[in-house]
């Protein structure tokens, strides 16, 4: 089992993910935003992010 990191802004794609990951027993950890994601990778420790390329800004 990996701990993973999602990070978009659209919701539904936040969810789905979740939902796939975790039927493969994957620990996922969703957030919205860059900041979010720099704020949890400071106190966790992920074996994969997976980012949006195109977060707003």
């Amino acid at each position: 089992m990996s701990a993973l990191l999602v990070v978009d802004d659209d919701p539904h794609i936040l969810r789905t993910l979740e939902i796939m990951f975790q039927q493969d027993g994957h620990v996922v950890r969703c957030v919205r935003s860059a900041e979010q994601a720099l704020e949890v990778l400071d106190a966790d420790t992920f074996a994969c992010a997976l980012v949006d390329l195109q977060l707003p800004t």
